[in-house]
């Protein structure tokens, strides 16, 4: 009896096509699709059952954008062989190109359990697993690789990182401590390896810190790897904050006042730290003053206590003595002085302001306007009300009545020495003014009154004062565009919607290169409801070859989106309204999948604190105020559409509740909306009649070409083909 011949397994391919399959995954690592897909369709024809070339062809159709096949090839391909981890793998590739992650997590999982150690795979896991914040399998991936590979410092950064995320401290600090004992070789070139043995001196201090415990710990262990940081400013913000924490304020004002002679006198927060330092303020105070941000300082948000403020004043005088020309260091004076002392060094800070011409000198002293509270918040007062009954509104008032009434009088800011004068606290004496200077002075000290005026709600008087201001200057000057722009903004609280486009439109039209002016522009044409010039307006700063909507689209330029959406919900265009909404919701998953590309590069580049709180803060994304009105407006046009439903195509209006005239109106636009659906049916049927011809044309095309190169090649390599050929 002969013996019983074994059927060949159609998942081995023969040694011929096994070579034509890695040549199609090379091809298709280089992008070579066209030529993957070729040579995948030869292995094929004689295997057409082979799971692994099926999944690999669905790969390659899927990154030629033909996603239904891709998926069916897939499918295929695992149904004719789910034993293999390749197969799992190309999937789970093709779900995460479709941002389908919760799948893709599926696939790999099934692929590590045919190949637990496949590196490859165990990498793209851990990457959904932190894009998706499954932090708990983001620990046990990263332990797994590095189980396998623990001769990478990137491996160990990873796994440090996915504790330190889940919480446990004292493990990731472990992870960082065993790492420090292992013989790894250091990656890059010198710069590269003191730039990451700096980075992680401060990522383990970071994580020290936040496990609440041994503070002490912490700053010993800063201070002993001094020398090891190249971030200095860093280092010191670092250092003194812990300082003032143990409560070490002569220390922490010494570290703070090494970093003011880095450069970095113009930083709030590290003035902050500074007060607190020379104040002498606990733990608990620092801690929530550390969190403050724009001008906040912890003297605008907290009463002074016995002696402070002294203390304070001759610190920060010593400071202008040393920094004379840092404007931060002048504006801190200003808030923490009181009395004559303070309309002093208002006045000074004033004149210096006006002199220069600065534009935002009003909404700087605006800052001053505030309401401090016993838990060290500031609320600041918009209310007009709150605003006119606050003592540094009346103070600022006054210095600008005094300053406008000497310069039109007496050409000069003071009309001599005045109690407020004191010698020895500004160093203040009359000073006049060239005629040169003089009108340039007097508008920009008007425009600060206006802005007074307007925070006051004295929107007329604001109006008549800043006329005068815009009639000193020649049409077309371009130094008169922000008096335009405060016109406008004035008209606009005053409530003439129209007025204030047409207005911010004039400025505009002075200097068409101002991006700012334009946006500003837009904005208003939008809430008078001019949306198509509106639309000409942001174009001027688009590509123009393109559709404004289409490139603000791909800029992700959400502010004018939702402005448009608010104009069309106002004009009761709902269907544009809503795609402007659902644009602004896709640029928010196009940021939470943008990390995506960071989880790799950033831990090998050793940007960990920077990396942390990019997690940090998507993780709060969906909580942007831009998200919540798209969100909001989007709700309301879904609600307003299922409570007004639209008739179907084929269903006729109810004509028992109309006039003879509307019912006649209603049927004629039922008629011409049937034509235009059938005569779209049928530019659609020849439409793709015409797409289909042309494929077969370019298919017959490109296997001419094919064949005419594999001639080429053959004549080359053998010429006895060349003569068979003719």
């Amino acid at each position: 009896m002969p013996p019983k011949q074994i059927a060949p397994n159609p998942q081995i391919l023969s040694k011929k096509d096994a070579t034509t399959f890695t040549k199609v995954m090379t091809l298709y690592e280089k992008k070579d699709y066209r030529r993957a897909l070729k040579l995948s369709d030869g292995i094929l024809k004689t295997t057409p059952t082979h799971g692994e070339t099926l999944c690999m062809r669905g790969l390659i159709l899927n990154y030629m954008s033909r996603k239904p096949e891709a998926h069916e090839h897939c499918k295929k391909g695992l149904m004719f062989n789910m034993k293999s981890h390749v197969c799992w793998h190309v999937y789970g590739l093709v779900h995460r190109s479709d941002r389908n992650y919760v799948e893709a997590i599926k696939c790999y999982k099934q692929a590590l359990k045919i190949d637990e150690g496949n590196m490859q795979i165990l990498r793209d896991l851990s990457l959904l697993q932190i894009q998706m914040r499954d932090l708990t399998g983001f620990n046990g991936t990263r332990n797994s690789i590095l189980n396998l590979k623990a001769n990478q410092k990137f491996h160990w950064i990873a796994f440090a990182m996915s504790y330190h995320l889940l919480g446990q401290y004292t493990e990731a600090i472990n992870v960082i401590d065993t790492f420090h004992t292992q013989d790894v070789p250091a990656e890059g070139n010198a710069r590269e390896a003191g730039f990451s043995k700096s980075e992680l001196v401060m990522y383990k201090t970071m994580i020290m810190r936040e496990r609440g415990t041994g503070l002490s710990n912490v700053l010993t262990y800063l201070t002993d790897n001094a020398d090891d940081v190249l971030d200095t400013g860093a280092y010191h913000q670092e250092k003194g904050s812990l300082e003032l924490v143990l409560g070490q304020h002569s220390d922490a004002r010494e570290t703070f006042e090494k970093l003011f002679g880095y450069g970095v006198t113009e930083d709030y927060r590290a003035h902050c730290g500074y007060m607190c330092a020379v104040m002498e303020v606990d733990a608990t105070v620092w801690n929530k003053v550390e969190t403050l941000k724009g001008t906040d300082t912890v003297v605008t948000v907290r009463e002074f206590g016995a002696g402070e403020r002294e203390k304070l004043i001759d610190a920060y005088k010593a400071l202008a003595e040393k920094y004379p020309r840092s404007a931060v260091v002048k504006r801190c004076m200003v808030t923490m002085l009181e009395g004559e002392e303070q309309v002093a060094a208002v006045r000074e800070y004033v004149k210096k302001g006006v002199k220069k011409g600065v534009p935002s000198l009003g909404s700087d002293l605006a800052a001053l306007y505030v309401t401090k509270g016993t838990d060290l918040t500031a609320v600041r007062c918009s209310d007009p009300v709150d605003v006119v009954a606050n003592a540094s509104y009346q103070m600022v008032k006054k210095v600008a009545t005094e300053f406008i009434k000497n310069l039109e009088e007496k050409k000069e800011f003071s009309a001599g020495d005045s109690a407020c004068y004191k010698e020895g606290v500004v160093g203040y004496r009359g000073e006049k003014e060239s005629d040169e200077t003089l009108k340039d002075i007097l508008v920009w000290t008007r425009y600060l009154m206006v802005q007074l005026l307007e925070l006051a709600g004295e929107y007329e008087k604001a109006l008549t004062l800043l006329e005068t201001c815009i009639g000193v200057f020649v049409e077309g000057d371009t130094e008169a565009i922000d008096l335009y722009e405060r016109k406008a903004r004035l008209i606009k609280l005053s409530g003439d919607v129209q007025g204030a486009a047409t207005i911010a439109d004039d400025a505009r039209k002075v200097d068409t290169a101002d991006r700012y002016i334009n946006n500003k522009t837009t904005k208003y044409l939008l809430r008078a409801g001019k949306y198509e010039q509106a639309e000409k307006t942001i174009g001027m700063f688009t590509r123009h070859e393109a559709n404004p909507n289409t490139n603000l689209f791909e800029m992700q330029c959400s502010w004018y989106e939702l402005e448009y959406a608010r104009c069309m919900m106002l004009g009761e265009d709902r269907g544009k309204a809503l795609k402007k909404f659902v644009a602004v919701e896709k640029h928010f998953d196009d940021f939470a999948d943008d990390q995506f590309d960071f989880h790799t590069y950033c831990i090998r580049k050793m940007t960990l604190r920077a990396y942390v709180n990019v997690l940090r803060l998507e993780d709060h994304i969906w909580g942007h105020k831009y998200f919540r009105r798209a969100a909001e407006g989007a709700i309301k046009i879904y609600l307003y559409f299922i409570d007004n439903p639209m008739p179907k195509e084929d269903e006729e209006p109810d004509y028992s509740t109309m006039t003879s005239s509307q019912k006649k109106s209603a049927k004629a636009a039922l008629r011409k909306k049937k034509n235009k659906a059938e005569a779209m049916k049928k530019e659609i049927e020849e439409a793709k009649k015409k797409a289909v011809e042309e494929a077969a044309k370019r298919a017959a095309e490109e296997e001419a070409e094919d064949e005419k190169v594999s001639t080429h090649h053959a004549s080359h390599c053998c010429p006895l083909f060349t003569r068979i050929a003719h």
